[in-house]
């Protein structure tokens, strides 16, 4: 039973899957991510999904750890994330006229 809730515990479990991440160097950058700004872990975000855009030869890897889901998540959200941002500059452009 863990004392996370349960959003947490997932992070904290994925984190730990990271070679040379134990459990609790996992709830460190966990807890990192919650204080963070709401900037820093989008761009964090935003790196990862560009390493596995930029680079689809990760994607081999993706298929042979069978998980290949993770590369198509990451994509939808970079892509997301972009539309917002240009959606965001043409408002606020429109917005200042």
């Amino acid at each position: 039973m863990s004392l996370y809730p349960a959003p947490l515990a997932r992070l904290v479990q994925e984190l730990s899957k990271l070679p040379g991440i134990g459990e609790k160097t996992a709830a460190r950058l966990a807890f990192y991510m919650l204080k963070a700004k709401r900037d820093e872990i989008l761009r964090l975000a935003e790196s990862i999904g560009k390493l596995l855009i930029h680079y689809p030869s990760y994607i081999l890897y993706a298929a042979i750890a069978g998980r290949i889901d993770w590369y198509f998540y990451v994509y939808i959200g970079v892509n997301a994330v972009y539309a917002l941002r240009a959606f965001a500059g043409v408002a606020l452009r429109f917005g200042r006229a």
